[in-house]
């Protein structure tokens, strides 16, 4: 039997030399580099191998391997945004993490206190007084733990969608997992949400929850090329929504109902 199409539910960039040493010659062929600030313009003038150069990046390394991530490095030495704390880790020579290994227990960790202190606290996006209009404008959903009744395990979900899906997987008594495994799509590590299986955990299906915006939807529909079982998106979850609920009515049982620690 064919495998069906995939179904919708519902210029390269440049290597700058931004560290050369000829850092005179560097504001006259880069201008986009004029206002770096003086702790990065200290850190291209070090010289490789001297003593600086070394405390420099033992300092920066021992971070990094720590677990912590460049945007957390950057405001702890204020390097001065991402972009340039990424340049500063690659003329340290420190190799950047990649794929599954991006996200650390750090960083796992900083996330679970974020969460909980805006619970406890009630700021953020459990702020009672904050109207959130449209997905489109913040990306980031209300995450938490949820069961996982046909594994009896506790699953890390990151938006209120990938709750209400979850929640009619286990009502309707499906086998399923959260990126349970990973593809590579174009040299680039790529878990899609929802693995569904049979009675006897065969793979059958594979479900990507998009909602407003369709970030990595080309790698769906990638994958869903290379495999013989559908890819699925889903673009609009409110058909998932049991009755007599709605979509505000489950952000905040999700808000209420989440397991922010294990």
């Amino acid at each position: 039997m064919k495998k069906s199409n995939i179904l919708f539910d519902s210029s390269p960039r440049q290597d700058l030399g931004v560290f050369s040493h000829e850092t005179d010659k560097l504001y006259g062929k880069y201008p986009r580099y004029s206002k770096l600030n003086t702790k990065i313009i200290n850190i291209i003038k070090l010289r490789k191998e001297s003593a600086r150069y070394n405390i420099v990046r033992d300092e920066v390394y021992k971070l990094y391997t720590d677990g912590y991530g460049i945007k957390s490095i950057d405001r702890m030495l204020e390097i001065g945004g991402y972009s340039k704390t990424r340049k500063v880790l690659e003329y340290l020579n420190i190799e950047i993490r990649k794929g599954r290994n991006v996200v650390t227990d750090k960083l796992k960790e900083f996330r679970r206190e974020k969460a909980m202190n805006e619970q406890k606290n009630k700021y953020g996006i459990a702020n009672p007084e904050v109207v959130r209009k449209c997905a489109k404008y913040n990306m980031r959903g209300v995450q938490g733990y949820y069961p996982n009744s046909s594994t009896g395990e506790l699953v890390w979900l990151r938006s209120t969608y990938e709750y209400i899906y979850a929640k009619f997987l286990n009502k309707i008594k499906t086998n399923w997992k959260m990126e349970d495994i990973y593809y590579t799509i174009n040299s680039q590590i790529y878990r899609p949400d929802f693995f569904i299986y049979d009675d006897n955990w065969n793979l059958i299906k594979i479900v990507e929850i998009k909602g407003y915006w369709d970030n990595n939807a080309h790698k769906a529909i990638k994958l869903n090329e290379m495999l013989d079982i559908n890819v699925i998106i889903i673009m609009d979850i409110k058909k998932y929504i049991e009755y007599p609920l709605d979509y505000h009515k489950e952000l905040r049982v999700w808000k209420n109902l989440r397991i922010l620690n294990k």
